[in-house]
C-alpha cells in the first residue's frame, strides 16, 4: 500500500505517473486519472475532516483544484462550493476576432489596460499548435470529461467553442490541462499571479493547484476579453446564440499590409509567388467571415461591430472611447496613459511583433514604402471581393502606392466604429 509523508510527496508522485502515461492510449489515461482522483479523494477528505477550525478561502485555495468530490458532483459550481466559494462569471464578455498580423495585439492591449478587464491572449493557441502537425497530436485530459484526441478534426469546432466559452465565463474546469499549461493566454498583467503560481508549481498537478488563483482573478473582473486569430465567424455565430451578453469586435486591416507583415515573419525579402499564395489564403478566409459577419450584424446590430485598424491607429483616443462605449464600460484614464505609452514608445518599425512604437501612425503605413509593387497587384487581384465590402481601393500605379497622402480607402459597407 502506498504511503505518503506529505502533500508535496504525494503530488510529485501523481505528476510523475501522469507524465509517464501521458502518451499512452485514452483507455490507460482514463484509468490512471480515475485512480489518481480516488487517491486524492482519500487523502484530502482525511485532511478536511481532521480540521477543527474553518479555513479562509486563501488558506484552502491550494486544495480547490484537487477536486476531491469530482465523481460525486454533477455541476462545477457544487465542486467550488465545497471549498467555500462559488465562481460567478463577469457581467460582460467580448471577443476580438481577426487575422494574423492585423493589429490585434495593439487593439487587445488597449482593451486590457482598463482596470475592470481581464484579458486572455490567444486562448486557442495550444489547440492549433497540436492540430497543425499530426506528429504532435496527443490525447487531451479534461478535468470533468473523458480523454480526447485534440487533433481529431471531427471535434475541433466543438473544442474551439468550449475553450472560448470557458475563458469568457471563467469556467476553467471545462478546459483540458494542456490548454491550461499554455503560456500564451496568460501573457498580460491581470493573470500574473496565476502565471507565477504555475511556474512555481510545474507539471500538470501544479497547474491544477493554481486554478483557485485564476478563478479569483477572473471572477473579480467586470469584463472578460479575448483576442483570437484562430476562429471563424461560424463559431462566433454559435457563441452569440448561446451568450446574449457577448460582444464581438471584428478587426480588419488592409490585406496588403497584413500579407506583407505575415511574409516578414518568415523572410525579409519574400518572392512574388508568396504574395500570391499568402493573399489567396488570407482573402478567401476573410471573404467567408465577412459574409457571415454581415448577416450577424443585421441580426445583432448592438452586439457585433467592425473595427478598421487604420482608424484606430489614426485616432486611438477617439476610437478607444468608441470601443469601451460598445463594450459597456466607462472610459478610464489608465487607458489614455497606456495609449500614450504604446503610440510614443522607444521601438522603431523594425520589430515586427512589438506593440509599442515611436510613431505608431507612421509605422502602420510603412508597408506602402516597403512592399513589392508587383506583390501589391497580386493582392489586389486576389482580394477584390474583400475590398468591395471593406472599402480598400486597388492601387492605380506605383506612385500612388508610395504617396502616403493618398488614402487607399473609402467608407466600408460593413458597420464599423468611427
Amino acid at each position: 500500500m502506498l504511503k505518503f509523508t506529505g502533500n508535496k510527496q504525494f503530488i510529485r508522485f501523481v505528476s510523475r505517473k501522469i507524465e509517464r502515461y501521458w502518451m499512452n492510449s485514452n483507455f490507460i489515461i482514463t484509468v490512471c486519472v480515475v485512480i489518481i482522483l480516488l487517491l486524492m479523494y482519500h487523502q484530502i477528505t482525511d485532511n478536511i475532516h481532521t480540521r477543527q477550525t474553518k479555513c479562509s478561502i486563501e488558506e484552502r485555495a491550494d486544495e480547490l483544484p484537487i477536486l476531491s468530490n469530482i465523481l460525486d458532483y454533477k455541476s462545477r459550481n457544487k465542486i467550488l462550493e465545497l471549498f467555500g466559494w462559488t465562481a460567478t462569471r463577469p457581467q460582460k464578455r467580448v471577443i476580438i476576432v481577426t487575422y494574423m498580423r492585423s493589429g490585434s495585439s495593439f487593439t487587445g492591449s488597449i482593451i486590457s489596460s482598463h482596470p475592470e478587464v481581464i484579458y486572455f491572449f490567444e486562448p486557442l493557441h495550444s489547440m492549433h499548435k497540436y492540430k497543425a502537425n499530426s506528429r504532435r497530436s496527443r490525447p487531451s485530459m479534461f478535468i470533468l470529461d473523458n480523454a480526447r484526441d485534440i487533433s481529431d478534426m471531427g471535434s475541433s469546432e466543438e473544442l474551439t467553442q468550449q475553450i472560448l466559452e470557458s475563458y469568457l465565463n471563467c469556467d476553467f474546469l471545462k478546459l483540458d490541462l494542456k490548454t491550461l499549461q499554455d503560456r500564451f493566454p496568460f501573457l498580460y498583467h491581470q493573470t500574473t499571479p496565476f502565471t507565477a503560481c504555475s511556474r512555481s508549481n510545474p507539471g500538470l498537478i501544479g497547474v491544477v493547484q493554481c486554478l483557485a488563483t485564476l478563478y479569483k482573478q477572473c471572477t473579480q473582473s467586470s469584463v472578460t476579453a479575448i483576442k483570437t486569430i484562430r476562429t471563424s465567424m461560424y463559431t462566433i455565430r454559435q457563441l452569440l446564440k448561446i451568450d446574449t451578453n457577448l460582444k464581438v469586435i471584428y478587426l480588419l486591416r488592409d490585406p496588403r499590409a497584413t500579407t506583407l507583415s505575415q511574409l516578414y515573419l518568415k523572410r525579409a525579402d519574400p518572392p512574388l509567388k508568396l504574395y500570391n499564395r499568402t493573399s489567396q489564403k488570407l482573402c478567401s478566409t476573410m471573404w467567408l467571415d465577412i459574409v457571415m459577419a454581415s448577416k450577424l450584424m443585421k441580426q445583432h446590430p448592438d452586439r457585433i461591430v467592425g473595427l478598421m485598424y487604420e482608424d484606430l491607429i489614426r485616432d486611438p483616443y477617439k476610437i478607444a472611447r468608441k470601443i469601451f462605449e460598445f463594450i459597456g464600460l466607462e472610459y478610464d484614464e489608465h487607458v489614455s496613459d497606456h495609449i500614450k505609452a504604446i503610440t510614443n514608445g522607444k521601438r522603431d518599425g523594425k520589430c515586427v511583433t512589438c506593440v509599442s512604437r515611436k510613431n505608431s501612425t507612421k509605422t502602420a503605413s510603412q508597408w506602402r514604402q516597403e512592399i513589392n509593387y508587383k506583390g501589391v497587384l497580386a493582392v489586389d487581384e486576389n482580394c477584390q471581393k474583400v475590398y468591395r465590402m471593406t472599402g480598400y481601393i486597388p492601387v492605380s500605379g506605383s506612385d500612388v502606392l508610395r504617396d502616403r497622402t493618398v488614402d487607399l480607402r473609402v467608407p466600408p459597407r460593413l458597420p464599423v466604429l468611427v
